[in-house]
C-alpha cells in the first residue's frame, strides 16, 4: 500500500494525499495536507465495499487489486480465483 498519492498531477496546482490502512491494508481514508478527510471507505467482511464517500478519487482496494478504468480489461492474476480476503 503507498504512503501517498498525487491528485491532480496535470494541473497547476498538484496535490499530495496521505493514505490511512487499516488492519487488512485496505485503504480507509485519504487526508490533504491541512490532515482534512478527503475520501473515506467502509468495507464489509471479506473485502466487499459498503460506503465511499469524499471528493478525491483513488483505484486502490486491498493493497494488490486495483479498479480497472472504464473499458480496460481486467488483470488476470494468482488472486483471480482466491476467496474475496483482503490479507
Amino acid at each position: 500500500m503507498p504512503l501517498a498519492i498525487v491528485a491532480n498531477v496535470d494541473t497547476a496546482s498538484p496535490q499530495l494525499l496521505h493514505v490511512h490502512a487499516d488492519h487488512l491494508d485496505r485503504p480507509i481514508m485519504l487526508t490533504n495536507g491541512s490532515k482534512a478527510n478527503v475520501w473515506e471507505a467502509v468495507y464489509r467482511p471479506f473485502g466487499e465495499v459498503h460506503a465511499m464517500t469524499g471528493t478525491a478519487t483513488q483505484n486502490l482496494r486491498c493493497g494488490w487489486k486495483a479498479v480497472e478504468p472504464a473499458g480496460m480489461a481486467p488483470r488476470v492474476s494468482a488472486f483471480d480465483t482466491a476467496p474475496k480476503v483482503c490479507n
